[in-house]
């Protein structure tokens, strides 16, 4: 996310950086449905809360967009496409926040489709298999610690990183 607003800096109509302020902003997504579905703890843990659950298609932005306005537009498509994967996450016995938790660590892993389905086979049998495994020891959770560490420093923000699982 924090990429994202770097990114896309120097093509946009305003801040990216006040954008992801805004997508990130407790008064702002809390109205929507999808959040509802997510824990208060889980969201209380996030350096960004909102990570991963922005909706990925383009946004046709006009030259009165604000970041609320924006991070508004995000949000509101993110909570249709969940509307219509409710019954299906409700069944899969995971919060929603461990959905996206578990893909985001999937994707961050590979992106060859083929070897997103075995690595997501061997978290789900580890998820199962506390006892066993009381890690899922996968090189982007430490990898997204470090990111976050040199993220949250830049910003003058820093606290202890629990985003490492190994």
């Amino acid at each position: 996310m924090f990429d994202m607003c770097e990114t896309n800096s120097s093509q946009s109509l305003v801040d990216p950086k006040e954008v992801l302020e805004e997508l990130n902003n407790k008064e702002n997504y809390s109205k929507f449905n999808f959040v509802k579905d997510i824990k208060q703890s889980e969201l209380s843990g996030a350096y960004y809360p909102m990570e991963g659950f922005c909706a990925l298609c383009t946004f046709y932005l006009d030259s009165g967009s604000t970041p609320k306005s924006i991070a508004n537009k995000i949000l509101e498509k993110t909570d249709n496409v969940l509307a219509n994967l409710r019954e299906e996450i409700q069944n899969s016995g995971m919060s929603l926040w461990e959905i996206v938790t578990t893909a985001s660590i999937i994707q961050a892993e590979t992106s060859n489709e083929r070897d997103m389905r075995k690595i997501s086979s061997v978290i789900y049998n580890r998820r199962r298999n506390l006892e066993e495994y009381k890690r899922l020891q996968c090189d982007p959770t430490s990898k997204y610690a470090e990111k976050i560490k040199k993220d949250m420093k830049k910003i003058g923000y820093f606290d202890e990183n629990k985003a490492n699982s190994y």
